[in-house]
């Protein structure tokens, strides 16, 4: 066995916490870039210069543009996981519905990641790595919607109809909520009155004992 050499200098121990803080810098600068280039459009010198770091630095935590997409991907999972999680606290279902969706007709009409989520669905319809990793992403949503919908059943606050179940429901949540969020960007509807049609559509279609 070959023993180092006690003059041999070791690295520096890595500082985790700032390589975490480093790489979230990075790709808050791409994800700039993306909004306002386009995802094509942006080149890594681009994002580089965006997050005033070296291209070869940047090569340090994504090796391409797609990394920094499926990296995305992931960080917008996280915080459709923490935005439903925090609106789902109370106890009423359907009124946790009615503010999840009036909250996501207000940020799509404040535009500020719309643009971004459909550079990174389209880029799913050409690349598979991305579609695998939005396919994933989406499927956790509706398991997280879906499990709401299991809990809202066991308290005796909805019924689902024969046939139904709470996936079923958690799907339909899902589409709605993808959908009044889009709307919301394009000044399509009123979002509080959607939130609260939806939620009387709902309820009727999902009252115990109906």
């Amino acid at each position: 066995m070959i023993t180092p050499s006690p003059s041999r200098r070791r690295g520096r121990p890595v500082d985790e916490r700032a390589r975490a803080e480093r790489r979230a810098h990075i790709l808050a600068a791409a994800r700039r870039r993306f909004l306002s280039s386009g995802f094509h459009g942006a080149s890594t010198a681009d994002i580089s210069r965006e997050a005033g770091v070296s291209v070869a630095n940047l090569y340090q935590y994504f090796a391409s543009k797609e990394e920094l997409v499926l990296a995305m991907v992931e960080e917008d999972l996280q915080s459709d996981l923490a935005f439903f999680a925090d609106l789902f606290r109370g106890a009423d279902f359907l009124a946790c519905v009615e503010a999840a969706l009036a909250a996501l007709a207000h940020a799509g009409r404040e535009r500020r990641e719309l643009g971004l989520r459909a550079e990174i669905f389209a880029e799913a319809l050409r690349n598979p790595r991305v579609h695998e990793a939005l396919a994933t992403s989406q499927e956790r949503l509706v398991a997280a919607l879906s499990e709401r919908v299991s809990a809202a059943q066991a308290r005796g606050e909805i019924a689902l109809a024969d046939g139904m179940t709470a996936r079923d429901v958690g799907i339909l949540l899902f589409a709605l909520a993808d959908g009044i969020y889009s709307a919301g960007g394009l000044d399509l509807l009123d979002g509080a009155r959607a939130a609260r049609r939806t939620r009387l559509l709902l309820g009727r279609a999902l009252a115990p004992g109906r």
